[in-house]
């Protein structure tokens, strides 16, 4: 009977995709992230979880409760079972879809709570209470350090803060050619430039990301890109090979430094008298 609930469920939602005006087009975006491997080897968002921070290990910590409780089920509940198995595959592949484990684990302790907590036995229970209690207080000493003035300064340290205010007062017009980790801060700050790269890898596709690498790695044909040709803003990292390709390029101006990012511009788009900003 739950199985052919779940049967009906997804074949409704399968049918309700064919409602909307992309019909089963919508589906191409997600086989086409799947598909995609080469980019995941350079890309930081791309990558499979550190395990250098505590929310790696808690979100390992839910996926392992998880499991367990499942496994002390009489009645197998195949569609959590898919569920887990699905969230572990996308998390362990990139650390940005961590979220999607931690949500099936929640939702799979939730739903078999009430049924394993009567199946455990009084010494399992204690183990148990012990972990949750030594997990809450680690938890709870890393998170004593988050303010937001704490939030700024590592948003600071990891985005062109300083270089995205200084476009932003300058009033830059025109494309922005950026590394694709910073393309999404960058389209919020600074909505009204176009970004080269964002976290839309299907959208852009292996090509276009594999030749933003090769740019930004100062490969021979980093000055023959069309997108860093056709750019009008550069907003680099400054320890990137292309940072310091641009310092000897006329093409490009350098506008702005600073210990994170350098702003190169071409000529016609510096406002009159621009001097390098530090």
């Amino acid at each position: 009977m739950a199985l052919a609930a779940f049967t009906g469920a997804f074949a409704v939602c399968v049918l309700a995709t064919c409602l909307t005006p992309y019909h089963l087009r919508i589906y191409i975006p997600v086989v086409t992230a799947v598909r995609l491997t080469d980019p995941f080897l350079f890309l930081a968002e791309l990558q499979a979880p550190p395990f250098r921070l505590i929310f790696d290990w808690i979100m390992l910590s839910l996926l392992l409760a998880a499991a367990f409780v499942l496994g002390r089920q009489r009645t197998v509940s195949w569609f959590l079972v898919l569920l887990l198995a699905t969230g572990a595959f996308v998390a362990f592949r990139a650390r940005r879809d961590v979220w999607f484990v931690v949500i099936a684990s929640a939702a799979t302790l939730a739903i078999t709570r009430a049924t394993a907590s009567k199946r455990l036995s009084f010494g399992m229970a204690r183990v148990a209470v012990i972990a949750v209690l030594v997990l809450g207080v680690t938890v709870g000493l890393s998170l004593t350090r988050v303010s937001a003035s704490r939030l700024e300064e590592a948003v600071a340290e990891a985005f062109p803060v300083g270089a995205a205010a200084f476009v932003d007062r300058q009033q830059y017009r025109g494309r922005i050619y950026n590394d694709y980790n910073w393309g999404g801060y960058l389209m919020w700050r600074l909505p009204v430039l176009d970004v080269s790269l964002d976290g839309r890898n299907p959208l852009h596709g292996d090509d276009r990301i594999w030749q933003s690498i090769r740019t930004w790695g100062g490969h021979p044909s980093w000055a023959s890109d069309p997108e860093l040709a056709r750019a009008s803003i550069v907003i680099a990292d400054v320890n990137t090979a292309l940072a310091s390709l641009l310092r000897l390029d006329r093409r490009f101006a350098l506008v702005y430094e600073d210990r994170v990012a350098a702003v190169f511009v071409q000529p016609v788009t510096s406002p009159p008298a621009s001097t390098i900003s530090r």
